[in-house]
């Protein structure tokens, strides 16, 4: 266990003015003689409007800084989750095409099915691409696979429905070849043996 070591000096109090021995420690100097005299003169709380019910209430600064204080929204959670409800969440999502940091492409899309009853309206765009393919929603033992393993690439060329069994992910081509060699190799052995 560390023990702090404290440093004093004489001060004068910034709430009754009087001069007395205050602590130093790690750099910072008490301001007050005593707690007393700290909650007289050096107000803890902010007051700040409810955005939802429009009361306004005192937020303590001694929990969270006082610039940070006024980016507090709410009264209450219960508030916070009414707002939430009626409007989603309070940061807005891009509306636009995005490439996410795994390397697939969201799109906004609140009519999709699959985002009803969702704050969050983004759908994956192969996800879409394939369901314009196919004229159909995506089952759900079903995924959609990038043939050259290129996530964004979300051309329907490039896009094959795989049902959910098969591997994730980009098979490389030695795989592919392995598998026709093998088909080939069956293909003759059915040859010889017509049986």
């Amino acid at each position: 266990m560390r023990h702090r070591t404290n440093d004093y000096a004489e001060k004068e109090c910034e709430g009754c003015k009087a001069v007395f021995r205050a602590r130093i420690r790690d750099g910072r100097v008490q301001r007050f003689c005593s707690r007393a005299c700290q909650r007289q003169n050096w107000p803890t709380k902010v007051e700040i409007t409810c955005e939802w019910c429009k009361q306004t209430f005192l937020y303590d600064k001694r929990t969270v800084h006082s610039e940070r204080a006024k980016l507090r929204r709410f009264c209450s959670h219960d508030c916070k989750l009414s707002h939430w409800r009626a409007h989603g969440k309070s940061q807005p999502l891009p509306k636009e095409r995005r490439v996410m940091s795994s390397g697939y492409v969201d799109v906004h899309c609140a009519d999709h099915p699959s985002v009803q009853g969702k704050a969050y309206k983004r759908v994956y765009e192969h996800r879409l691409v394939m369901e314009k393919v196919l004229g159909r929603p995506i089952a759900a033992g079903e995924n959609v696979h990038h043939k050259d393993g290129n996530r964004a690439n979300n051309d329907p060329s490039n896009l094959e429905l795989w049902i959910k069994p098969q591997p994730n992910g980009h098979l490389p081509d030695y795989a592919n070849e392995l598998v026709a060699a093998r088909l080939r190799i069956l293909a003759l052995e059915a040859q010889l043996n017509p049986s």
